[in-house]
């Protein structure tokens, strides 16, 4: 991300600090993995002479769970709270929040949007229900032979949509994409998916080859060529090998990019969100599957897990109430023989000696763990994938929402479980198995910019925190410019009290794109807020106000601005078409020097206030 000059920015009604890097004595996070909510708060505590102020979390630990009922096959829609029992390892805990959820359509919002404004906030957007569903159409795990198939009987199932149904269609290749947002609208996904041609790229997996068709190695060479030609064989299959490593690592990591990017996007979405990703799927393991050969024998091999990448995904989506029905691309025509079977890089004329575990028996167990981490259900080895997709969109027509304070006080980054249990009988519950006790401690530089950078790529934005921007064309010395006011819900940050101050450390980005999605130019600023108490409150009940300017970047057809929470990792971002702005007289002579104060607020918007001495 390359740093311009161009950008001012004013915080209205703060005591604020804007620094350029992370202040001492920053805040701390609460668990991954737990939903965090403004609690009472607590009064300061006076500290001895020369010793450091305690740190007072303003904040409770909550850890949510989504229980989905069924009796025989249809949901109960009738249960209360008294019906259900949580368990966290084991130890019973009382249930603080309860809630009931249909799939019934949100009612319309009061009023549009206002003139020049812009926001990620779900509360804005028409016709999204409780309960959401999004199809993730994977190509970049999906054998081209397998796509055809998955593609069908995703035409299948949209062709006989519901009218409460409400569906997004994704489709991941060489990057994520947003073919169609929410709707019930048959023909408009038909018609968007029609114009999909599907992922043809190079990390696509390749087909087996049958073992019976491919040619001997060595057959009617004499003894000595032959020999010479099973060395090239073995080192050829190496080759090839390390090769389809490179690749599987490539798509796992993008893959749980893409799984994050989703989970970002939807979660201030209220209510369960289904997401139905239809995909060959990645192994859960790399370099175990050869029973005969492996790394050992070839140092060009490597041998691996993915329980990192599949636990950072299952945890996003946990967090963001997203329970994954994966639905397995391949269906019946593969994959039903013996575990043990030929697998082999089509590229070369040789057969591979070594028997290896079924690389769809390795992808069973990452979806299934995707499943089970998020609550939602795993379907493999059929051919009604239609099926299995209005399987998961019925699973959600009833939802209950529990949420409990743990009465542990282990963070220490675990993975704990949890069970909730019903006394009624036959009632079947299903729900997430578990989450990571994950501990205080801030976002490690690293990260915060893996994040940051991977946020202002994402073609989704993240609604983790809410963000409503007004914006207008302007110029600067003559510079086209973009000035902005942000308004940022706090509900979705986390605070501390230290030393009578409320304080949060932000990370603000903003991000110009090209007409083909480049970033071409980009400011990010750390924003090291210490809050006095009646400033809190009123940002509490108001909102954050930030002002700013931003030079135009000739290229640019969209910006986007970014705020991340560095403490708990919790992303809101909102885009601005640049086309769309209106144009309004040059910026005043006065903010125009670099450094200068705080740019104007667009027409139309509330002034930042001065802020607090």
């Amino acid at each position: 991300m390359r740093n311009r000059t161009g950008l001012c920015l004013a915080l209205g009604g703060l005591a604020a600090v804007l620094v350029a890097g992370a202040q001492p004595g920053a805040s701390h996070p609460g668990p991954q993995g737990t939903a965090a909510t403004p609690g009472p708060q607590q009064p300061s505590q006076a500290a001895p002479p020369k010793t450091p102020a305690p740190v007072v979390r303003t904040t409770t630990r909550l850890v949510q769970v989504t229980v989905v009922a069924h009796h025989k096959g249809s949901p109960v829609a009738d249960m209360t709270q008294d019906d259900f029992h949580v368990f966290d390892n084991g130890q019973e805990q009382t249930i603080a929040f309860f809630s009931k959820e249909t799939g019934h359509v949100l009612e319309e919002p009061a009023a549009p949007l206002p003139k020049d404004t812009w926001s990620n906030r779900t509360e804005t957007r028409k016709g999204i229900p409780i309960n959401v569903t999004m199809i993730l159409y994977d190509g970049l795990n999906t054998r081209v032979m397998d796509q055809n198939f998955a593609r069908e009987q995703i035409v299948k199932f949209l062709s006989a949509i519901r009218p409460e149904d409400r569906v997004a269609l994704y489709t991941l290749g060489k990057d994520l994409r947003v073919l169609h947002d929410f709707t019930s609208d048959a023909t408009s996904l038909l018609r968007v998916l029609s114009k999909y041609k599907g992922y043809t790229g190079p990390e696509i997996p390749s087909s087996a080859l049958d073992p019976e068709t491919e040619p001997e190695v060595g057959a009617g060479m004499s003894p000595a060529a032959a020999a010479a030609a099973a060395n090239i064989n073995s080192f050829l299959q190496g080759v090839d090998e390390a090769y389809n490593q490179m690749q599987t690592v490539n798509r796992v990591a993008r893959t749980a990019d893409a799984l994050e990017a989703i989970a970002a996007h939807v979660a201030g979405i209220p209510g369960r969100k289904n997401l139905i990703w239809v995909s060959g799927a990645f192994p859960f393991t790399m370099g175990f599957d050869n029973l005969l050969a492996g790394p050992a024998a070839n140092p060009q091999l490597d041998s691996r897990d993915f329980a990192a990448e599949v636990q950072r995904a299952a945890r996003a989506l946990a967090d963001a109430n997203v329970a994954v029905y994966p639905v397995d691309a391949h269906g019946l025509g593969v994959g039903l023989g013996s575990t043990l079977r030929m697998a082999q890089a089509p590229r070369r004329g040789y057969a591979d000696p070594n028997p290896r575990i079924s690389q769809e028996d390795l992808t069973i167990q990452t979806i299934q763990t995707l499943a089970e981490r998020t609550g939602g259900r795993a379907y493999y080895r059929t051919n009604d994938l239609s099926g299995a997709i209005r399987g998961a969109i019925e699973d959600s027509e009833v939802t209950y929402t529990l949420a409990y304070s743990p009465a542990h006080n282990e963070w220490n980054g675990k993975f704990r479980t949890i069970k909730v249990t019903t006394k009624r009988p036959g009632t079947e519950l299903r729900y997430r198995m578990g989450y990571f006790a994950m501990p205080d401690k801030e976002l490690e530089p690293t990260q915060s910019e893996q994040m940051a950078y991977a946020a202002q790529w994402s073609t989704l934005e993240a609604t983790e925190i809410g963000l409503t921007v007004k914006a207008v064309r302007t110029t600067v010395n003559e510079r086209p410019a973009v000035s902005f006011t942000l308004l940022l819900d706090t509900a979705g940050v986390r605070f501390n009290e230290e030393d009578g101050r409320h304080s949060t450390n932000l990370l603000l980005i903003l991000a110009e794109r090209a007409e083909d999605g480049r970033v071409v130019t980009g400011e990010s600023k750390t924003l090291a807020l210490k809050l006095k108490d009646d400033t809190y409150q009123r940002a509490m009940m108001k909102g954050l106000p930030l002002g700013g300017t931003l030079l135009l970047d000739p290229a640019a057809i969209q910006f986007r601005l970014v705020i991340l929470d560095q403490s708990t990792g919790r992303l809101g971002s909102v885009d601005v078409p640049v086309a769309q702005l209106r144009v309004v007289p040059e910026a005043p002579a006065a903010s125009k020097a670099p450094g200068a104060a705080p740019a104007p607020a667009p027409a139309g918007a509330n002034p930042p206030e001065k802020p607090e001495p």
